[in-house]
């Protein structure tokens, strides 16, 4: 059996199974997508380098989703995404928390990041699918080629395919009612103050701590410094 045959199998439990995103992903606003209908897989595995090419809008992204599914060999498939400029072996401006997807599961996956990627609009990028298991499993992802993607091709082997693309989604964090996140109320302070007002920073701080303290917020300490305070 070959390797790409291998990657096919591995995503014919993709319609079967439902991965929800983990407990605590973060919302985000979609900013790239390639949706075809699932009419193709491939071994993460076996066909690494394996990643997509996307030319963003926004300035950031938070989070990237992908169909994939472990359903070949039973052990469970521990997974991370790279975000890397230009090209598959470009320098990496982002790599996601680790995911590990149980054997047996598959769909829909969500990938947060600890920090927002930075993004320069325009440009090429490519979301790496890296597989940091061991050979008990054997995880694939999944797309198609109608209707293509515009501005990206799928990666295999680390070679460009251009008659394929990866089923993804990636995007900014989404904003939060109550203007709790660091971010968004540096933002605000900003817009209101200037950059180079420390008592404005200071006041942002203060804000974000008070409305952790009413319950508005949950302290994070994935995605940012212990005693932070984000919306979940």
């Amino acid at each position: 059996m070959t390797a790409r045959s291998r990657g096919l199998l591995c995503v014919l439990a993709l319609s079967l199974f439902a991965f929800p995103p983990p407990a605590g992903s973060h919302p985000f606003s979609v900013d790239q997508e390639a949706l075809p209908p699932i009419q193709a897989g491939w071994s993460i595995r076996f066909l690494s380098p394996i990643g997509q090419e996307f030319v963003p809008a926004a300035s950031s992204l938070d989070a990237v989703e992908l169909m994939v599914g472990n359903g070949d060999l039973p052990g469970p498939a521990d997974l991370f995404v790279n975000i890397r400029h230009t090209t598959i072996d470009g320098p990496i401006i982002g790599t996601s928390l680790l995911l590990t997807l149980p054997f047996g599961t598959g769909g829909l996956t969500h990938f947060d990041f600890p920090s927002a990627v930075p993004l320069i609009p325009g440009e090429v990028y490519v979301i790496e699918v890296v597989f940091a298991g061991s050979d008990t499993s054997n995880p694939g992802i999944a797309g198609g080629y109608q209707p293509p993607y515009s501005q990206g091709r799928a990666i295999i082997l680390g070679e460009p395919d251009p008659f394929d693309d990866l089923w993804f989604r990636e995007g900014p964090a989404m904003a939060t009612s109550g203007n709790c996140s660091l971010r968004a109320c540096r933002d605000e302070v900003l817009a209101a103050c200037g950059s180079t007002h420390r008592l404005c920073m200071k006041r942002c701080t203060t804000l974000i701590r008070s409305r952790c303290m009413a319950g508005e917020c949950t302290c994070d300490s994935v995605r940012g410094t212990p005693g932070t305070c984000i919306c979940l």
